[in-house]
């Protein structure tokens, strides 16, 4: 296996989103997945972290406004993840899935719905926007995953029924 770091341009001016690629040794195109990060786990990319933080610093806002709103900037940079796999001649564009664990796994069901037509496959891995800290999880995590209804793709969700922060009873 070989791996790659880049940077490619987000939707933020001047603004680069560090991208690890792992693939085969030999020539492709492959069958690729894009697997989303959870919350602050963002390498190197560059840029405000805007994934609807509290206006004081203090971490994520309960404030379903500002989830949502967080939710969407993270859209953008999977669309230009999304951009640059299309350039790519190494990628096979009829086998493309995308993933995630937490607020990649939910970021990954919706973005697929939201942009149907471009994966084959979703899979979740514990995935939610607002942990069970915030009481608008119940509002905001719903909405989002309704946001993947619209995809027509077949989807994998892997929860834990004790985990502290997305049960599976909870979504």
């Amino acid at each position: 296996m070989k791996y790659q770091k880049f940077f490619i341009p987000s939707g933020e001016a001047g603004v680069g989103l560090e991208v690890v690629a792992a693939k085969p040794q030999h020539d492709g195109p492959y069958p690729s997945i894009i697997f989303n990060h959870g919350s602050t786990g963002r390498g190197k990319s560059g840029g405000i972290y805007g994934e609807g933080l509290a206006l004081d610093g203090s971490g994520y806002s309960c404030n379903a406004e500002v989830a949502i709103a967080g939710f969407e900037r993270a859209i953008e940079d999977v669309d230009a993840v999304v951009r640059h796999l299309r350039e790519r001649p190494d990628v096979d564009q009829d086998q493309l899935a995308i993933g995630g664990a937490s607020r990649g796994g939910i970021l990954a069901i919706a973005h697929a719905g939201m942009r149907p037509n471009t994966f084959r496959g979703a899979d979740n891995f514990n995935g939610g926007w607002l942990g069970r800290g915030c009481s608008s999880h119940e509002t905001v995590n719903p909405l989002i995953f309704e946001r993947g209804a619209p995809s027509g793709i077949s989807t994998l969700w892997l929860h834990g029924s004790y985990d502290q922060y997305y049960r599976i009873g909870a979504l």
